[in-house]
């Protein structure tokens, strides 16, 4: 006797059952990774045992190397570029290296460093070296990473492919994470042109159509992007023409804050990941044991409570930790931490672009508000 043939709903039972068989699996091997999570953290800190070091003086003439932990989205550049640089003599600043690392450690002069690698890369610097970073409240930096990669991306996604970038210059979407942020963006915004309109919150433009603008300085204006021109007020006609605001954060133009913040991509690059980043175990980790102490930050309850000790205990080692919403207090207070003299030399790109009246110069001003 022949076997019975499939009939759809068979089919459909099997699939279920097939699906059920690999969540169970899923989930088993879950749960035994988790409760392997206490020996696999112990592990990893008799593995990576190397802190930060406090900052010594150098009135010796000894040169002790600075490393700034540069959390994205925390006013790090404005931090990096408008204080740490210029108190820094060009000779002693480290080369680029946040599209990837340029170290020479046997070569003299590098004595402060910034990327946004994650704390691994404490292991391949000096045995003393002193670190500092800036953190932010947790809500904003990743609202702030959003808004940053929707601009970016959304440039990107009309940009043309042949497109060079000029010479000795780092592009934005070769650093991490928005070397993953930004084509996920640009993918999304090109996908998105592409399907036919589904909603009226976007409409195509059209020549006649109008949009209402505040300029960061506060004044408004209408703006007609079709033809280029603005104007400071409309005739009663093209009020009618007038487009409704448009909601940054849910429109049909790119993936909605809500979709964004939920998305797999997310998680792994921006939840929880300033404690990622001075833990050192982010998705940018030269740790190889970093991907597996994220998963028992999640799984785990007890190795995700030692794991957030672990970190307030590394930042308490770190030579200054300031905050975005305290910027210019923070510059103030590394000044003090750094033993840079405020009302002294504020050096340019070269050693003859020498500059007085460091702190507070013009140009760090402007920089800060």
């Amino acid at each position: 006797m022949g076997a019975r043939p499939w009939t759809r709903q068979s089919l459909q039972h099997a699939a279920l059952f097939i699906v059920a068989a690999a969540l169970l699996v899923n989930q088993n091997a879950a749960a035994e990774e988790a409760s392997s999570c206490p020996a696999l953290l112990q592990a990893h800190k008799e593995k990576h045992p190397k802190e930060a070091a406090p900052l010594k003086s150098t009135e010796d003439g000894q040169q002790q190397m600075l490393y700034f932990l540069h959390v994205p989205r925390t006013a790090g550049r404005t931090f990096h570029g408008c204080f740490l640089k210029l108190g820094t003599q060009p000779h002693k600043r480290c080369p680029k290296g946040y599209d990837h690392l340029r170290m020479d450690m046997s070569a003299p002069g590098c004595a402060m460093l910034s990327t946004h690698d994650d704390f691994s890369i404490v292991s391949l610097l000096p045995s003393d070296v002193a670190v500092l970073t800036h953190l932010r409240d947790p809500v904003d930096r990743v609202l702030s990473a959003y808004e940053f990669a929707v601009e970016v991306g959304s440039r990107h996604a009309s940009r043309p492919a042949n497109v060079r970038k000029a010479a000795n210059k780092i592009a934005t979407d070769e650093v991490w994470p928005w070397s993953s942020l930004v084509p996920f963006i640009a993918e999304d915004v090109k996908r998105r042109r592409a399907a036919p309109a589904t909603s009226a919150s976007s409409p195509p433009i059209q020549p006649h159509h109008w949009v209402h603008v505040t300029h960061p300085d506060g004044s408004q204006y209408y703006y007609n992007k079709y033809k280029d021109i603005s104007k400071w007020n409309l005739t009663a006609e093209e009020q009618q023409h007038l487009l409704p605001p448009l909601n940054p954060y849910e429109n049909d133009l790119v993936i909605s804050l809500k979709e964004f913040v939920e998305h797999p991509i997310a998680q792994e690059l921006l939840h929880n990941g300033q404690v990622f980043q001075v833990l050192g175990i982010t998705n940018y980790s030269h740790w190889d044991d970093a991907s597996t102490m994220r998963r028992c930050f999640w799984q785990d309850a007890h190795t995700h409570e030692e794991l957030s000790k672990l970190a307030q205990a590394r930042i308490s080692r770190f030579s200054h930790v300031g905050t975005t919403d305290k910027l210019a207090e923070s510059v103030t207070s590394a000044a003090v931490s750094l033993n840079l003299a405020v009302d002294g030399a504020a050096w340019g790109q070269r050693p003859q672009d020498l500059q007085t009246n460091f702190f507070p110069s013009p140009h760090l001003y402007r920089c800060l508000v």
